[in-house]
């Protein structure tokens, strides 16, 4: 879901086009890629096309960009002719004319083949390709794509950001993360009948995920009482959503795609009819966004078991949904979200790992070298267009120092609107703070899970 912003970075094409229409080059060419690289050049973070759609298979670029002929470099940029190479291992079009690739490199790296951005340019002749530096202004270059990347590289902290929000309220209340995860989902079934666009479906995941984030300001006796709050407490919980645009606002700085969040988050306890706070919005004067997730936040707490109440039916929900219809809550919104509890809810397990979502509370359990250590870990199940990676916490010992070939027999499960999921998954790589996994299939059995123990367990032998 996160990593999905990458091809809609609406922000960055907005970048582009005073760039293509400073440089006389693009006056002469029939084609341009930016291309936007990770540091080990492996993969391919982002890319712009200008008259092209043309997509290149992250595989064999490294190799193109190494076996390409350098013509000239200076200190910040390397010039190379692609064409022969691109013959053999793309589909792009070089029927008249010539490719040629500017590689432009991070300018505080210490090595020098550390290159952020290759453009390259299809250029009508080999004279325009030699001459391409002359038509363009290399400065400009150099920090237009030093910019870019940098706004590209706080989007990939996202799934970091998020990760760590869920392990600073995980400490105060226990039953958030599954809260934040259930509301997000709820979130999205709402979202796919009322057919929100992918950046507003892709905003609207996010922002529920951590909606209830300015309850970090909130005193833990409050947090976790076990009884009905008095009137200061309840004023104290009253002022979390304004907390939460606060934190929001410095977390999401600089990333201009993600601009809504912090009113939303502000604006997520508004009713319907002006009696929310902290505003006292009215009908369509709250974010749609906001609507959704009023809607879907007292949903799941409905159907949630506490310690001071017990989990109200399905039928008792929907009765409670219909009462404050077009006073607490939208009338659009709570028919959707009646027809959502409607449908069949059983969940698929199956495809929950199939979809993109952020699962908190994972416990990850392998044998290592052989099955006399058996390792626990806890951690975030990331699920995105890059695939499934295990983010460790911070609160394990373990470092990650495992070699992924040594793995075998691992298992995660997770709970998702309160039932227990299993999988078993292939570790497939092991990074500094997260492991990828691969090739995941469910373990159906109602009889037993693996789970993660946070005490100690002595067994005494019987005395006689």
């Amino acid at each position: 879901m996160i990593n999905d912003f990458y091809y809609d970075l609406l922000s960055l094409n907005d970048n582009f086009l005073p760039m293509i229409n400073e440089f006389e080059i693009f006056k002469h060419i029939n084609q341009a890629h930016f291309i936007f690289l990770s540091m080990d050049k492996s993969r391919i973070i982002y890319q712009y096309d200008f008259n092209s759609k043309n997509m290149f298979y992250e595989a064999i670029f490294k190799k193109i960009h190494e076996e390409s002929i350098p013509f000239f470099e200076n200190k910040f940029i390397n010039y190379r002719i692609w064409d022969n190479i691109l013959l053999e291992n793309t589909e792009l079009d070089n029927k008249s004319g010539v490719w040629v690739a500017a590689s432009i490199y991070q300018c505080l790296a210490e090595n020098i083949n550390d290159y952020c951005c290759v453009i390259l340019f299809y250029a009508k002749n080999l004279d325009t390709a030699l001459n391409i530096r002359t038509h363009l202004n290399e400065n400009y270059l150099i920090q237009t794509s030093l910019h870019v990347n940098m706004v590209i590289k706080n989007y990939e902290k996202l799934s970091y950001n998020i990760d760590s929000f869920v392990e600073m309220i995980s400490k105060k209340d226990v039953y958030m993360p599954y809260h934040m995860t259930n509301v997000a989902n709820l979130c999205m079934n709402v979202a796919s009948k009322l057919d929100l666009d992918k950046r507003q479906t892709n905003i609207l995941y996010i922002a529920a995920l951590i909606h209830d984030i300015g309850k970090l300001h909130i005193p833990d006796k409050i947090i976790n009482k076990p009884g009905p709050l008095d009137e200061n407490e309840f004023n104290r919980i009253k002022t979390h959503s304004a907390k939460g645009e606060e934190i929001a606002k410095s977390a999401f700085w600089g990333m201009d795609l993600l601009k809504e969040i912090p009113q939303i988050i502000r604006s997520h306890h508004e009713n319907y009819d002006g009696s929310g706070y902290p505003d006292s919005l009215i009908g369509n004067d709250i974010n749609l966004l906001s609507r959704i997730i009023r809607v879907a936040d007292s949903v799941d707490s409905m159907l949630s078991r506490f310690p001071y109440k017990e989990p109200l039916e399905r039928p008792n929900v929907i009765d409670i949904l219909f009462k404050n219809s077009g006073t607490h809550f939208d009338p659009v919104i709570v028919n959707l979200m009646i027809e959502v509890l409607n449908e069949n809810n059983a969940l698929d397990a199956h495809m929950i790992v199939k979809k993109p979502q952020f699962l908190p509370k994972t416990v990850l359990s392998f044998f290592y070298k052989d099955s006399a250590e058996l390792v626990s870990i806890l951690g975030n199940l990331v699920i995105d267009s890059n695939g499934t990676r295990f983010i460790l916490h911070q609160e394990n010992n373990y470092n990650l120092n495992f070699n992924h070939n040594y793995i075998y027999k691992a298992t995660f499960s997770f709970f998702n609107q309160r039932i227990l999921y299993e999988y078993s998954a292939d570790i497939i790589n092991v990074s500094e703070d997260y492991l990828t996994l691969k090739n995941i299939v469910y373990i159906p059995s109602d009889k037993y899970f693996s789970l993660s123990w946070d005490s100690d367990i002595y067994i005494k032998k019987k005395s006689r």
